[in-house]
Formats: C-alpha cells, sequence, structure tokens
C-alpha cells in the first residue's frame, strides 16, 4: 500500500474544516482544528470515514458522486466493512459517520484511554 501525507493544518482543502482524504499523488489526509475537538469515539469514526475512501481509492473504486459532493453506495458498503454506521443521507459527511455498536466495542478500551488523555492533550 502507498504511503499517505498527513496534514494537520488551520485551514483545509476545499473549505473542510474537520478532516478530508484527498487521492492526489501521495494520497493526502488533512486533518483540522475541528477534529481535535472532537471526542476520541468521533475521531476514530473519522479516521474509518477517511479510511473508507482510501480502501475505495485502492480498489479502484468510485465511492462519490455529483463531483465527490455525495458518498455512493460503494462508499456505504465500505465504510461499512471498516465498522461505521452510515445515515442513509448520502450527502452526509462526517456528522453522520458513527461507529457501529460492535465497532465501539472492540475499540472501547483505546477510546476510554484516548478520552482520559484527551484533556491533557488539549
Amino acid at each position: 500500500m502507498q504511503p499517505v501525507v498527513l496534514s494537520v493544518t488551520a485551514t483545509g482543502p476545499d473549505g473542510h474544516k474537520f478532516a478530508h482524504y484527498r487521492t492526489s499523488e501521495p494520497p493526502e489526509l488533512w486533518i483540522g482544528p475541528a477534529f481535535a475537538k472532537a471526542g476520541a469515539a468521533k475521531q476514530l469514526a473519522v479516521l474509518l470515514h477517511e479510511a473508507a475512501h482510501s480502501v475505495a481509492t485502492t480498489r479502484g473504486i468510485s465511492d462519490t458522486s455529483d463531483r465527490g459532493r455525495h458518498h455512493n453506495s460503494s462508499f456505504h458498503r465500505i465504510a461499512g466493512e471498516h465498522g461505521l454506521y452510515l445515515d442513509a443521507d448520502r450527502k452526509a459527511a462526517h456528522g453522520a459517520a458513527t461507529l457501529a455498536p460492535a465497532t465501539h466495542k472492540n475499540w472501547g478500551s483505546i477510546i476510554k484511554a484516548l478520552e482520559a488523555a484527551s484533556p491533557a492533550l488539549g
């Protein structure tokens, strides 16, 4: 798998304020200030959301429509494979991405540890 560049900045590409995966060369994962303020469960959901985009790219699957503005059924399927539950509204971005109950349970101890550490990180 190709390495992904991680950028952490105050202003993201194309007006994104939370996180965004871009299929550039090399691929880029951008994380913004809203991500840092989210709780650990939400951060994990966002990272899984962006990972689903990366998996789609690796598999050669188009996972968005309307020039990348909407998630399609392929994205919903791949996101589900990675433990996300998505709102049926394909327009929704990170706000609608939540951890499936089994995913939350499987990652529960890590989520709790991150939540406990977050005051020290903030």
